[in-house]
């Protein structure tokens, strides 16, 4: 999962990084109004945002707050990480159903500026990050559960 998720954020910053030169060069050097870059430069970002977020979950890599809990035994730090993982699976299904019922809703329906571009697009990305979001929850909770959860290098070497 990894490697898709560098492979498809690789890809979007470069397109990124284009729209964005083309844009600056568009503006300035030609003296065009390139309307339609500044919103595939938006959503680009976005999509570069949630596709990342699924890497970061799986992972288990988001900023955290660790005060207090550093110092607890391994075992109440287990439990802490499930009860959080618990917590927050409802919001990512509720965040992934929201974005295919848009998806359904907006799949036909462009963008201004863009006419082959749908805000569907989008939404699909939302409910693709958010499914995969939520399932990587599950199965780190699982894994958790099952004693096998190790936790990323960054936060402290395996639990």
């Amino acid at each position: 999962m990894k490697k898709i998720a560098e492979a498809v954020n690789a890809g979007m910053l470069v397109l990124l990084l284009l729209m964005t030169v083309g844009q600056i060069l568009f503006r300035s050097v030609f003296e065009i109004s390139a309307s339609w870059s500044e919103e595939l430069i938006q959503y680009s970002f976005a999509f570069i945002v949630f596709i990342g977020a699924i890497y970061i979950t799986q992972e288990e890599a988001h900023i955290t707050i660790t005060m207090g809990l550093d110092a607890a035994p391994p075992l109440l730090k287990r439990i802490m990480r499930i009860v959080g993982r618990l917590i927050v699976l409802p919001f990512m299904i509720t965040f992934a159903y929201g974005a295919f019922e848009n998806a359904a809703s907006y799949w036909n329906t462009s963008l201004p500026t863009v006419d082959w571009m749908t805000i569907g697009y989008m939404y699909a990305v939302l409910l693709v990050s958010g499914a995969a979001m939520s399932i990587f929850l599950v199965l780190n909770t699982v894994q958790d559960i099952r004693g096998k959860f190790t936790v990323a290098a960054a936060s402290g070497g395996v639990q």
